[in-house]
């Protein structure tokens, strides 16, 4: 494994790479600039620091300390009511204003990746508690592949290819608090499998799902979990990015529930990092490149950006995010799994990627 360290303006960049796979993680937001595979970057990214600074898609980096929409700025824990930054309307998105990524972390390399640190403080975008986190990325050594390494529920009318190789790169996210606050956080990736040599139009997507949050014309959850094949937005069987949107007619910007999540119940342990499911498998048959994204995370949050291109009245769509989660709002909705860390626990979000290819 090779492991460079360089400058990207004023932020620390590093490099790690197996000689097949490689990617290029900053201090800066612990963004993930660059996931390279048989040549292409397949993440989103932006060419200069300040590009990152504020940016509103949060590209590649880490969010927190609750990522996503709470409803009114504002929840209550033990009878206290606690105020956040109103940073989408009357809602906070992603954490508010002084978002994690815009924050620059401690990093440190280890033999396979790279660890980000830093202690959010107690009042910080107006949560409780001194908050340790820790996030590590780590790249595995490519593997030969054979049937029994693929994605075993989109075999049939997913790959039009055999891979030969596969690689694994992980993203875990740990957390400790000294007072009871909600923790959620995310890394907010952009893909697209093609390197962004073609929208992902033609790519084809199944989640490990059947069941999505309902929400309001704010896109904040309602309580009500509904049926992805009653409303047009079942992607619990192949479909092409492109034949799914025109399906829902819109695109989509919904909190999948994952089939099996419910098994994980309300355990912010470390042991929890041991119970993976799939949460979706993506498939770019023109470029003969796959992902299976696995986690423990008892959601995902699938986002679709809206088309910047029309060609032949068809649009194109750039890239796509797949961010694995709890549920939307939860600290609003008690029939929604608690995401409240106490002292007691610790927080670990753990999703691993992996990429099949000849």
């Amino acid at each position: 494994m090779k492991i460079t360290e360089d400058k990207f303006d004023n932020s620390r960049s590093f490099t790690i790479s197996n000689g097949k796979v490689s990617f290029q993680a900053l201090d800066y937001g612990c963004i993930i600039r660059q996931i390279n595979v048989q040549g292409k970057n397949i993440v989103f990214s932006l060419p200069n620091l300040k590009d990152y600074v504020k940016n509103p898609r949060y590209y590649g980096a880490i969010v927190g300390r609750v990522a996503n929409r709470i409803k009114n700025a504002q929840f209550e824990l033990d009878g206290k009511t606690y105020q956040l930054d109103k940073n989408e309307g009357e809602n906070c998105l992603h954490g508010g204003f002084d978002s994690y990524s815009d924050m620059t972390f401690e990093a440190k390399t280890f033999d396979s990746g790279v660890i980000f640190e830093r202690t959010s403080p107690d009042g910080e975008q107006g949560f409780p508690g001194n908050l340790k986190i820790r996030v590590k990325y780590t790249l595995d050594e490519e593997k030969e592949c054979c049937p029994c390494d693929y994605p075993n529920s989109v075999q049939a009318g997913a790959f039009s290819f055999r891979p030969k190789f596969f690689t694994k790169f992980t993203i875990e996210i740990h957390s400790e608090t000294d007072k009871k606050t909600p923790v959620n956080m995310i890394n907010h990736s952009y893909f697209n499998l093609s390197g962004f040599d073609f929208p992902i139009n033609e790519q084809v997507i199944k989640l490990n799902s059947s069941s999505f949050l309902e929400t309001d014309s704010k896109n904040l959850p309602t309580g009500k979990i509904l049926l992805a094949k009653d409303y047009n937005c079942d992607l619990s069987k192949a479909v092409s990015f492109e034949n799914a949107i025109q399906k829902k007619s819109n695109i989509f910007d919904n909190c999948f529930i994952l089939d099996g999540g419910e098994d994980f119940g309300e355990d912010f342990g470390e042991d929890s990092t041991n119970k993976l499911i799939q949460a979706a498998v993506i498939v770019d048959n023109k470029t003969q490149l796959a992902m299976e994204v696995r986690t423990n995370q008892k959601a995902t949050q699938l986002f679709t950006p809206p088309a910047k291109k029309i060609i032949a009245e068809k649009p194109q769509y750039e890239c796509f995010a797949l961010e694995t989660q709890d549920y939307v709002d939860a600290v609003n909705h008690k029939n929604f799994p608690s995401i409240i860390l106490e002292p007691v626990k610790k927080y670990t979000s753990k999703t691993e990627y992996i990429f099949f290819y000849s």
